[in-house]
């Protein structure tokens, strides 16, 4: 297995190869193809060090190594941000863990390496009156366009579920339509449809009976760039000044719910997350003015 692109310089062949070999088995227990390469880069990073310092990727390894690994990294001249940073050294992290578990080698050199400090950074969203006028431009154009903004801002699918839906993913009854999608990690939900998504949706299908549920101008199946193009354009017909993405709509989807009063585990369910502080790392309603205690002063002080 190709786990690494190091080059290998003044170094023991033979060790880098076991290293090469126990880095694709640790690569290999991962289901997800993202994960694997996001994995994989983390390592290349990190073998590319140990070969320009003559070091054995994880035999004889002190927390000094990893600690002055991560001072090079930060040295560049284009540094890489902390989040990134923090994900480096977690990655390692869980290598050593696994060989550690299988009996490789004898403690975790990067357990106790001081962690980049994380901040999280504001990221794009929709207030409740933005999502009102992007869904309004997308109910004017109508058909594939009405149904994505709908998918992604009412139902906060991600957008890679909502391109990867067919027709015959539509499900449920009259009553209480569904759709089944395949979530992140290849998921199985069933999502449940409000009446004005199902009301978008039956506009994008036109009477079909199979093929992808959303359609680009060309009449094939939707991609992600296509969907980010869309919103673009729907965005800017609606007066939305905000950077409005896919995945802007899902950020949305989850903070404008918690501020109008869905409990936090109902929200972790409806977004897929296996944990609620995921579901906390997409609420943006620390920027939202509309918890701010001089609404409660005003009333309270009120003649």
């Amino acid at each position: 297995m190709n786990t690494t692109a190091s080059v290998v310089v003044g170094t023991d062949a033979q060790g880098w190869q076991e290293a090469r070999q126990w880095a694709g088995a640790f690569l290999a227990g991962y289901g997800s193809a993202q994960t694997r390469r996001s994995y994989r880069r983390d390592l290349d990073c990190w073998f590319a060090f140990c070969a320009a310092h003559q070091l054995h990727p994880f035999r004889d390894l002190r927390r000094t190594h990893l600690e002055v690994y991560l001072r090079s990294l930060e040295a560049q001249p284009s540094p890489p941000s902390a989040g990134t940073l923090y994900r480096r050294i977690s990655t390692l992290s869980s290598w050593f863990r696994w060989l550690e578990d299988e009996d490789v080698i004898v403690g975790n050199p990067a357990a106790r390496v001081r962690r980049p400090h994380r901040y999280p950074r504001p990221q794009p969203w929709l207030n409740r009156n933005e999502l009102t006028d992007l869904l309004a431009a997308g109910e004017d154009e109508g058909g594939d366009a009405y149904a994505l903004v709908c998918l992604l801002g009412l139902n906060g699918l991600r957008v890679s579920e909502a391109c990867n839906a067919t027709v015959t993913d539509l499900a449920g009854s009259r009553y209480q339509p569904t759709l089944r999608i395949l979530g992140k990690g290849d998921k199985p939900a069933e999502v449940v449809l409000n009446p004005r998504t199902q009301q978008a949706v039956d506009q994008a299908v036109d009477g079909r009976s199979a093929g992808p549920l959303l359609r680009n101008q060309w009449r094939r199946r939707m991609q992600p760039h296509n969907a980010a193009a869309l919103l673009r354009r729907l965005s800017s017909s609606a007066g939305v000044t905000v950077r409005v993405t896919p995945h802007a709509l899902r950020r949305s989807y989850i903070t404008i719910g918690l501020l109008q009063g869905v409990p936090l585990r109902d929200m972790q369910r409806a977004a897929r997350h296996t944990k609620a502080d995921t579901t906390v790392g997409y609420d943006q309603s620390e920027r939202s003015f509309h918890k701010d205690p001089t609404f409660v002063l005003m009333a309270a002080t009120a003649r």
